[in-house]
């Protein structure tokens, strides 16, 4: 039996996170052995490279928005009742650890609270009453018109244009006719006479709706506590399509969009009560659509968000979770295999450490094929291994047989010809002593071959000149030109003497 060493990888974990970009990581060792039953785990550095990855991103799709509050501030007051504020923002997350602010209007759901009641040491030994406002964290979604729209202070409303609206604020241990209310910070008309005005028992009154006007953010004022509504505003077209969207997620029975039924809106204490006696008005769960498998190959997940909410054909109510607990809370969790194999790469084992492959003084190459494979040892195209790191083809190994030499040709004759200070040559070439193949640069530190030297031509044959321009020749000193040499010769000879 062979003893082998190789990289014994596990199956990656699962993605730390559901959405918006986790990692799912992997361990690996180094091991050797002669079988399945007989692996020994040694150094990293004993086992080829590259060293596999232990991590990689997953389930990247953005996560749906949702409401971030910031941290409460200290109390208003250093003794007695006082509030606190906190910021509150609609965060996306495109990757893990990145946020991205958003509208108010992306976040559906119950809104936070965004003030409170502090309560320090008592300034006065007298004992009172806190006003505390009951708030209705829901979003309000109208898809038809209606005689007027009954709303408690408290989450978003999302309405049609010239909608008569009435928003009530309950408050406990203060006379509601303390109540006062105010639209971005300004305050709002008790005048009856006002298109938006605050009746005597402190409710706010819309008569007609303008969006360009009506839209943003209404709060209720009861002594040191506040509530707050925010509106916006949509065409009924939009709303409907919004609205058929999310009932196609729901989980039992709803009123149908075209049936009529009451106008009356159930509050956050009246859930439970059916709409102008129709029991299918309860709160029922509705999901979202199931995200996308969280990996391509191999066991993954998918999620889905689920809320709670009441439906009739002229409305749509989000609201706590908490008022669908009476009835099975559907997963938002579920186990997704699109495909069985994940492809990897496959290596054979590294080829020999031979002179042929000879790359350096005494350092050669070791090649192995890599095949791209759907994970069960069948071969596939490459292609289909494009996101996983491709192993290593080469590398390199010791082999003290590279070594190289200078080899040199034949020395040329020695020109120019009839003459004593000629030169020769001959061509250098380094190599492979093993193969004699070329070896270019690799001789630098071995010495360097003469590639010429001089010599001396002797004419054997009679040195005659054989024209009569031969003393202009000389004159002119033209002997050093071989033509010129051999016409004539016994001038050249008496020159260069």
């Amino acid at each position: 039996m062979f003893t082998y060493i190789r990289w014994e990888i596990s199956s990656y974990g699962r993605c730390s996170v559901e959405c918006g970009g986790g990692i799912q990581r992997r361990n690996i060792r180094c091991v050797v052995g002669t079988g399945r039953a007989n692996l020994i785990t040694v150094g990293s550095y004993q086992c080829p490279d590259p060293i596999p990855i232990t991590e990689k991103a997953c389930n990247l799709n953005f996560c749906p928005a949702s409401w971030q509050t910031g941290k409460w501030s200290q109390c208003s007051v250093s003794c007695g009742i006082g509030t606190q504020t906190r910021s509150l923002t609609c965060v996306k997350f495109p990757t893990h650890g990145i946020e991205i602010n958003v509208s108010h209007s992306e976040c559906f759901g119950a809104r936070p609270e965004t003030t409170r009641a502090c309560s320090l040491e008592a300034c006065f030994k007298e004992f009172f009453s806190v006003p505390s406002i009951v708030v209705d964290n829901s979003t309000f979604l109208q898809t038809q018109r209606m005689k007027k729209v009954y709303l408690n202070v408290g989450g978003k409303a999302i309405l049609l244009p010239k909608q008569p609206v009435k928003i009530r604020c309950v408050v406990k241990n203060m006379d509601s006719r303390l109540i006062f209310w105010t639209k971005d910070d300004r305050l709002i008309s008790v005048s009856p006479y006002k298109r938006v005005h605050v009746t005597p028992k402190g409710v706010l009154k819309i008569k007609r709706t303008d969006p360009n006007i009506d839209k943003g953010t209404f709060t209720c004022m009861a002594g040191i506590e506040k509530a707050s509504t925010y509106i916006t505003f949509q065409t009924k077209k939009k709303a409907v399509k919004v609205a058929k969207s999310m009932m196609k997620h729901v989980l039992q029975e709803v009123p149908s969009l075209d049936k009529p039924q009451s106008d009356k809106i159930p509050g956050s204490h009246d859930h439970l009560r059916p709409l102008g006696g129709n029991s299918s008005t309860l709160a029922e769960y509705m999901v979202s659509d199931w995200s996308a498998c969280s990996r391509s190959c191999g066991a993954g997940v998918q999620t889905r968000e689920v809320t709670c909410g009441v439906f009739s054909d002229k409305f749509i109510k989000v609201v706590s979770v908490k008022q669908c607990e009476r009835q099975t809370k559907p997963v938002n969790l579920k186990k997704c295999l699109l495909q069985e194999f994940c492809p990897q790469w496959d290596v054979d084992k590294w080829g020999e450490c031979s002179v042929k492959t000879c790359k350096k003084v005494g350092k050669a190459v070791q090649r192995r094929a890599v095949y791209c494979t759907n994970g069960n040892g069948t071969v596939i195209r490459r292609s289909k291994c494009q996101n996983v790191p491709v192993p290593t083809g080469s590398r390199e190994c010791d082999n003290a047989d590279c070594k190289v030499e200078w080899i040199t040709s034949k020395w040329t004759k020695c020109k120019p010809h009839c003459t004593p200070r000629g030169k020769k040559f001959r061509s250098l070439s380094c190599v492979w002593k093993r193969t004699q193949k070329f070896a270019y640069s690799q001789c630098s530190s071995l010495p360097r071959p003469q590639a010429w030297k001089q010599c001396k031509s002797n004419c054997k044959k009679e040195c005659h000149d054989h024209s009569r321009y031969c003393s202009l020749v000389g004159r002119l000193k033209m002997c050093r030109y071989e033509t010129f040499r051999e016409k004539c010769c016994q001038t050249c000879k008496r020159v260069t003497e």
